[in-house]
């Protein structure tokens, strides 16, 4: 039930328990206070269900930002991997001393 027709619902009970004799004014107060609770119960639930999706959906971004991150970094090595080695001495500890140096 959406929020404007429980609202409807809500008047036009308040309107017949007020024209309504004493025994049907008593059940219309009681129904309305049960549709109340009831509606008030669903809001709380479908609350708590807003905020779960919402974490879920930050852990998403979250992941897909670590995906990223892991992309580029798999990328970077695999350009590393498929590049030249060196062969000689000279370029095998050029090599290790940019390593030492980053």
């Amino acid at each position: 039930m959406q929020e404007d027709s429980f609202k409807s619902m809500s008047s036009q009970g308040r309107q017949l328990e007020q024209r309504a004799d004493v025994k049907a004014a008593e059940e219309v107060r009681v129904s309305m206070a049960q549709v109340s609770q009831h509606w008030h119960q669903v809001f709380v639930r479908l609350d708590g269900e807003r905020e779960r999706l919402e974490g879920v959906l930050r852990q998403w971004r979250e992941c897909e930002d670590d995906i990223e991150e892991i992309l580029t970094w798999l990328k970077d090595t695999r350009r590393s991997l498929t590049g030249n080695l060196p062969h000689a001495y000279e370029d095998l500890q050029a090599d290790m001393h940019k390593c030492k140096v980053q």
